[in-house]
C-alpha cells in the first residue's frame, strides 16, 4: 500500500514537472517573437502640433473710440416706427481748452433712426432705449440719450444715474461742433463727418428752418457725392417737403422707394409718406383753383373729406 503510494507520487511529480517545463517554454518563445516583433516594426514618429505664433496687440489708441464694435441691436419694439417725427441728437458739452476733439464714429442706420426721432419720442421710450444701450456699451448713444431725457426732463434718475455711469473723457464734440462743420460745408470745404452734417440738416427742419438745410444737403452733395450715390437723400426730401416743394419732394420719394442701396425701413418709410405727399398736393391745387372764393375752398374741402374720411 505504502509502496503503491509512492509509485504514484512520482508519476504525478514527473508529470508536473512536465507541465511546468512545457509552459515556461512557450512563455519563452511569446517573449521571443515580441522582442523581434518590436526591432522589426519601425517607430511611429510622434507629430507635434505646430504653435500659433503670439499674438502682438496693436498699439494703444490715443483717445478712447465712442463705442465698442458689437452686432447686437435694439428690440424694434423700442424703435420708433418708420415715418416718425425727426431730430438731431443733443450735441455735447464744451470740452476743456486745448482738450482734443476726436470725430465721432459713423452711426448705424438704426442709431440715426433714434437720433432723429429723440425729441418726439415719450420719455419713458428713451429711458428703455438708454438702458439698452447701456447694457450693449454703446457709450455715444448713452450720451445722446441721457442728454435728450434730461432736455425734457432733469430730475429723471435713470437718465441722471447713467450720466453719472459716463466718465468726461466721453466727450467727443465741442459745443459749436455741428455748427462748424456745417460751416466748413457751406464754404465748399470737404469733411470726412459726412453723418453729423445730416443730423445738422434735421435740426435745422426742427427749428423752422427747411430752406437752410436744403442748402446744406445740396451743397453736401454736390461737393463731395457728385455723380454718386447719395446715402442722405431721405433727409433732403423732408426738408425739401418742408419747404412746400411737393413735387420735387414726392419724385425724391419716389426715387428713395425703389433704391435697393437703401435700408429696407428706409425705403418702407418712403412709401408709407408718398400717400401724404399726394394729399397735401391736392389740398394745395385747390387752394389755389379756389384763391378767392372761400364759398368754393369750404365745398371741395368738404368733398375731400368725404372722399377720404381717414385722412
Amino acid at each position: 500500500m505504502k509502496t503503491k503510494y509512492h509509485h504514484k507520487a512520482s508519476v504525478n511529480v514527473l508529470a508536473g514537472c512536465f507541465f511546468a517545463l512545457l509552459v515556461a517554454t512557450f512563455v519563452l518563445h511569446a517573449e521571443d517573437n515580441k522582442l523581434v516583433t518590436e526591432k522589426v516594426s519601425p517607430t511611429k514618429p510622434t507629430v507635434v502640433p505646430a504653435q500659433q505664433a503670439p499674438v502682438v496687440p496693436p498699439t494703444a489708441i490715443a483717445v478712447e473710440e465712442l463705442r465698442p464694435a458689437t452686432s447686437a441691436s435694439v428690440p424694434d419694439s423700442l424703435l420708433p416706427p418708420p415715418g416718425a417725427p425727426v431730430a438731431a441728437a443733443t450735441s455735447p458739452g464744451p470740452l476743456e481748452d486745448g482738450e482734443e476733439v476726436q470725430r465721432p464714429l459713423p452711426f448705424s442706420e438704426q442709431e440715426l433712426r433714434v437720433l432723429r426721432s429723440s425729441a418726439s419720442l415719450p420719455i419713458e421710450q428713451l429711458v428703455q432705449l438708454m438702458t439698452v444701450y447701456e447694457k450693449l456699451e454703446n457709450v455715444a448713444m448713452m450720451d445722446a440719450l441721457v442728454r435728450a431725457i434730461l432736455k425734457r426732463d432733469p430730475t429723471n434718475e435713470e437718465a441722471l444715474r447713467v450720466q453719472g455711469t459716463l466718465s468726461p473723457e466721453v466727450e467727443t464734440r465741442s459745443a459749436g461742433y455741428l455748427d462748424a462743420l456745417s460751416l466748413q460745408v457751406l464754404k465748399g470745404e470737404k469733411v470726412e463727418d459726412t453723418d453729423s452734417v445730416a443730423l445738422q440738416a434735421n435740426a435745422l427742419v426742427m427749428e423752422g428752418r427747411a430752406i437752410d438745410a436744403v442748402t446744406l444737403l445740396e451743397k453736401l452733395q454736390k461737393q463731395q457725392f457728385a455723380g454718386a450715390w447719395f446715402p442722405y437723400l431721405d433727409d433732403l426730401a423732408e426738408a425739401v417737403a418742408e419747404v412746400g416743394d411737393l413735387n420735387r419732394a414726392e419724385k425724391l420719394y419716389q426715387e428713395i422707394s425703389a433704391d435697393t442701396r437703401f435700408a429696407l425701413e428706409t425705403r418702407q418709410e418712403a412709401m408709407q409718406l408718398l400717400p401724404s405727399i399726394a394729399l397735401r398736393k391736392r389740398i394745395a391745387n385747390l387752394r389755389q383753383a379756389a384763391r378767392g372764393n372761400p364759398a368754393q375752398l369750404v365745398v371741395s374741402a368738404e368733398g375731400l373729406l368725404r372722399e377720404m374720411p381717414n385722412q
